[in-house]
């Protein structure tokens, strides 16, 4: 089926037109990319926003496709976009094949991607990004779509580096905070025709033929929140238009935790550029709200004691 649908991803797997800056970083005997753009490497201390790409993706695909590049030159932030590490080390990565990905919790435990340790990996990101790359450590913000929403998620419950905010778009969390997880302030974004990720649970297939039963969406994310301190259920008032919002705040020390829901949306990144997937593989677009614009918005308000 995906070999048929190859030229329809050829938008998708295309690199970027103008590729970001970018460096290699060694982390744990492996060498990781990761493109930058927006701040200057040097001068003030910048905030920083980093985004984590979906499954079969890159980073550079996600700082231009989806608005990140110009908005952190625009605004003046350091944003910067890793590239997972594919499912078959030594080989060549591939959407189709070997695509790279997160260890987000959801991969098969036995699996030799499931062994690396993604979570150390952002540890020694964010601690070069502080040291080397003039990033304030006081406002560091973690983002990522879909299977990079899932890393988001797991990195605010058991990463080491004290976030100001996170960001996950079209994912839930499949790793829970424990008691010595920090409270960290939520905002995540969800399609409610979204294929890949059922709004009300159910069986999903996912672009490489693997099915999986999932769970809704809003009590994986209420679960999550009690784990913070916040709200098991949602409050949601009802709000005119495609958009509405679920409460689960305020989390231990009064951080919020919101989600918003978009009408008619499928699994893109909302208002990013088309990814070149087929609407019956990943749902439509809608242009009811720019998740980069509104993460970036929800960001700058948080900074970490």
């Amino acid at each position: 089926m995906l070999a048929a649908l190859m030229p329809m991803l050829a938008p998708y797997l295309a690199p970027a037109s103008v590729a970001p800056d970018q460096f290699k970083l060694e982390s744990q005997g492996r060498e990781w990319t990761v493109h930058y753009a927006g701040a200057e490497l040097s001068g003030a201390k910048r905030p920083l926003v980093v985004v984590l790409h979906g499954a079969g993706g890159s980073g550079d695909q996600y700082l231009i496709k989806n608005g990140w590049q110009s908005a952190a030159e625009k605004e003046g932030f350091l944003c910067i976009a890793p590239t997972g590490q594919s499912a078959i080390r030594g080989q060549a990565s591939s959407f189709r094949t070997n695509p790279n990905l997160w260890n987000s919790g959801q991969l098969n435990r036995l699996s030799p991607r499931a062994r690396i340790n993604d979570v150390a990996f952002l540890d020694d990101l964010l601690r070069h990004a502080v040291k080397s790359l003039n990033a304030d450590p006081h406002r560091i913000y973690i983002t990522g779509h879909s299977n990079g929403a899932g890393m988001t998620w797991r990195y605010a419950a058991e990463g080491n580096v004290p976030l100001a905010a996170i960001g996950p778009v079209m994912a839930p969390p499949w790793v829970m905070p424990n008691e010595k997880s920090r409270a960290i302030p939520v905002l995540a974004i969800y399609g409610l025709v979204d294929p890949l990720v059922p709004w009300n649970g159910g069986k999903r297939k996912n672009p490489w033929g693997q099915e999986q039963d999932m769970a809704p969406i809003l009590g994986e994310l209420g679960r999550y929140a009690k784990g913070m301190g916040g709200r098991e259920r949602g409050m949601s008032p009802k709000m005119p238009g495609p958009i509405q919002r679920y409460e689960f705040g305020p989390l231990r020390g009064g951080a919020p935790f919101t989600a918003l829901t978009i009408d008619g949306q499928g699994h893109g990144w909302p208002g990013g550029q088309e990814s070149g997937l087929p609407a019956s593989m990943i749902g439509p677009d809608t242009r009811h709200l720019n998740a980069t614009t509104k993460l970036w918005e929800f960001f700058k308000k948080h900074s970490a004691s």
